[in-house]
């Protein structure tokens, strides 16, 4: 595919601009119609129909998720999920709905050990790990921050390093280049995205954005091979030809497995924000 047939072949939704209107059928509490009915409630149980609910990326859930959209006057007034009468069926723009009462609720909820913004230990953790009962999850028991020394190599930080260091954009930065409407950005995350799956830690991430809405993520193991990923993808899009880009990578390798190894390299741009 050429670079010119992006617009019409990879990216023909346009994004929704704050003061669109936005149409999402029925509330599911009282049934009233219009611009207010806005509020998306993700609930703890399955979906009428499988794959088109909502999902989390973090703990691995599939799209399996029951969905409910609510007006702004009962998201205000009212007991959410207790006052429902309806839930979303499919996907929420179809407007579809089923009676909360014919569903049958199979519990569908997020792995709290998988994320790592949730665990306790990470508000006080001197306080929480001295505490004579504390078992961390699996992905907490190796260091889970990082922050990078002169040579580009990860080293173990305590929370507050990582985020005095995470505070400064240049400290985090890889490369970034902007190619037409396309963006390519690659930082170091600073923290391990392997969520305890017996690897190195994967520390660094490529996003490949078009008018600002992300397209592609790749994840890295080390500088070297996040540069790599990222300058593939560059060169790549540069001779006018679109790689991959509806996808996301594991972590396991240094880009998507359908990314050319770069023929040239490109220089880092100097003082660009991602």
């Amino acid at each position: 595919m050429e670079l010119d047939d992006f617009d019409d072949e990879i990216f023909d939704d346009e994004p929704l601009d704050a003061g669109d209107p936005v149409d999402l059928g029925a509330c599911c509490v009282c049934g009233a119609e219009g611009d207010t009915v806005r509020n998306i409630v993700m609930l703890n149980f399955q979906a009428p129909i499988g794959g088109e609910g909502w999902a989390c990326m973090v703990c691995g859930l599939p799209p399996n998720g029951a969905l409910a959209v609510v007006c702004d006057a009962c998201a205000e007034t009212k007991t959410i999920p207790d006052d429902l009468r309806y839930v979303v069926s499919g996907l929420a723009g179809n407007k579809e709905r089923a009676a909360i009462d014919t569903i049958e609720q199979i519990p569908f909820e997020h792995d709290l050990s998988r994320h790592p913004e949730y665990h306790p230990a990470l508000e006080n953790p001197e306080i929480f790990m001295a505490r004579p009962d504390f078992e961390p999850p699996a992905w907490s028991r190796r260091n889970p921050f990082y922050i990078l020394n002169d040579e580009h190599e990860p080293i173990p930080a305590s929370l507050l390093e990582w985020a005095e260091w995470f505070e400064n954009y240049d400290n985090r930065q890889v490369a970034r280049h902007e190619i037409g409407p396309l963006v390519v950005s690659t930082v170091c995350l600073g923290l391990d995205h392997s969520f305890g799956d017996g690897g190195p830690p994967v520390l660094f991430e490529t996003m490949v954005f078009h008018n600002g809405e992300d397209r592609a993520q790749y994840r890295a193991y080390t500088w070297e091979d996040a540069l790599e990923c990222h300058n593939s993808i560059v060169a790549f899009l540069m001779a006018g030809v679109a790689p991959e880009l509806d996808g996301h990578s594991d972590g396991h390798s240094h880009g998507h497995t359908d990314t050319p190894t770069a023929v040239e390299r490109v220089e880092k741009p100097k003082k660009k924000k991602r």
